[in-house]
């Protein structure tokens, strides 16, 4: 009798593993790997006209949004906005730095374009290798040329 119930058990057991096997957790699509918190924002970015272009500086993060730390920081998009959209002016990826200078963890980064307007307000945006972004830098805007006045920024 006693061997009955084991057998019984058995083969409710086997079936309830041959039904996980064939029906799944029940979530479509290929595994994926846990995603990780993008990098901590950038807070000091700063603006000033240099020439016909923008100059921009700011310190990289060194952490992540959970604290961690930020070893995978594979390069940043400049994002500037003349009249209210912000559009990409520019990507860089520490392999190829292009316009930027870096001193540690210091960066300067020059628009190379003339500007259509003086009222122009920029962001940034850094970005890991497995492409996790951070949140927009806080917005710097550059004093127009010649009037000492600020430009508005939101």
């Amino acid at each position: 009798m006693r061997t009955n119930v084991y057998s019984k058990a058995r083969m409710v057991w086997m079936a309830g593993v041959l039904v996980t096997a064939l029906i799944g957790c029940g979530k479509e699509g290929p595994p994926l790997a846990p995603s990780r918190p993008g990098p901590v924002p950038v807070w000091d970015l700063a603006a000033r006209w240099s020439g016909d272009g923008v100059e921009l500086s700011w310190t990289l993060p060194a952490r992540r949004l959970d604290g961690s730390r930020l070893d995978d920081l594979a390069g940043y998009l400049v994002l500037m906005s003349e009249s209210g959209a912000y559009t990409v002016v520019g990507e860089v990826r520490f392999r190829e730095q292009g316009l930027a200078m870096m001193e540690g963890r210091q960066v300067v980064w020059e628009d190379a374009g003339p500007r259509g307007e003086c009222d122009v307000s920029c962001r940034v945006v850094t970005f890991t290798v497995s492409g996790e972004k951070s949140l927009p830098s806080n917005i710097a805007a550059a004093e127009c040329p010649g009037t000492g006045l600020p430009v508005v920024a939101d």
